[in-house]
């Protein structure tokens, strides 16, 4: 499912106690959990990739699925979501039943006499109200809105494929080699206007990180300012 309600007190009163990379972590696996329907594989170094995080992260990945998730046969659960996803379910497949009897019904045709002669009236079949929220073939991944919109945009220019999980899988791991962030990664090719995103590009090249998408940390942020002149800075700014 692409959508469910959040509610802002209940998530604030069970996560005050959570570091800023421990909250970015628990949210994208709920994020991820949601999008998927399914117990998170029990695959700490595979899920953190996923969620396009560092290993850095894996202590972090690791203390939040242990606090908030349980660990089954089939990986981790989590019940409040299982509750959500069921619900979701309920009303999905009501409204298949619904649309499923309009259709029967409309697919009876009859005859009207007129001028001419016999016409036959073309079937009242309606097209099927679309309720399940999943596009088709349409991936949105876990990176602000505005900065997808953009990178959308530039990839429609230039007449791409469309956008998979599998290429956004793969930008993950490039930014990972060039020591950014994803949301970084597809910074760049917003300003660059590329179509997708190679850590080669961007080798021996000094690359600020960006605080208005996605989380840095602040070894990394100190440590482009120690090596990037002040003017290179600015200029950047």
């Amino acid at each position: 499912m692409h959508y469910y309600q959040f509610n802002i007190g209940d998530y604030q009163s069970h996560t005050k106690h959570l570091s800023p990379t421990e909250d970015i972590c628990y949210r994208r696996l709920l994020d991820f959990y949601y999008l998927h329907e399914s117990p998170i594989q029990n695959d700490l170094i595979k899920i953190t990739r996923l969620l396009c995080l560092n290993k850095e992260y894996l202590s972090d990945v690791e203390s939040v699925l242990s606090e908030f998730f349980i660990l089954t046969d089939d990986g981790w659960i989590n019940h409040r979501a299982n509750k959500e996803i069921e619900q979701y379910q309920s009303f999905s497949e009501a409204g298949k039943r619904g649309a499923a009897k309009r259709w029967s019904k409309a697919s009876d045709s009859e005859v009207i006499g007129g001028l001419t002669g016999g016409v036959q009236k073309a079937n009242a079949k309606q097209e099927t109200i679309n309720i399940n929220h999943k596009p088709i073939t349409k991936y949105i991944p876990p990176i602000p809105t505005e900065l997808f919109t953009e990178y959308q945009a530039i990839r429609k220019s230039k007449r791409a494929a469309p956008f998979t999980e599998r290429m956004f899988i793969a930008i993950c791991n490039q930014a990972v080699i060039a020591g950014i962030t994803p949301e970084q990664a597809i910074t760049l090719c917003c300003e660059k206007g590329w179509t997708g995103f190679n850590a080669d590009w961007v080798k021996d090249k000094s690359v600020k990180p960006m605080k208005g998408y996605g989380f840095v940390s602040d070894a990394q942020f100190n440590d482009w300012l120690e090596s990037t002149p002040t003017q290179e800075r600015i200029a950047n700014e």
